[in-house]
């Protein structure tokens, strides 16, 4: 398994397909990611472990705001 979310698993986890709505789900979530050059948004398993756990300053509860993280294999 990969240490990035894949591309399906970032559409489950927004709930978007479009870069755009992605980022803004993510900010909105203050889960950390970074942007690849043509940028697409690229988010580590790590990233939403500490945001699901609140380790994060300003994260928040899982499932809280919308997100699927059930839709992300473990």
């Amino acid at each position: 398994m990969s240490e990035f979310l894949t591309e399906q698993e970032l559409i489950d986890l927004t709930g978007s397909q479009q870069r755009a709505k992605q980022i803004k789900a993510l900010k909105k979530n203050h889960i950390h990611y970074f942007e690849r050059f043509d940028g697409k948004p690229v988010v580590s398993r790590q990233a939403i472990t500490l945001a699901i756990r609140g380790d994060l300053p300003g994260s928040t509860v899982a499932g809280k705001d919308g997100f699927n993280i059930e839709a992300i294999s473990h």
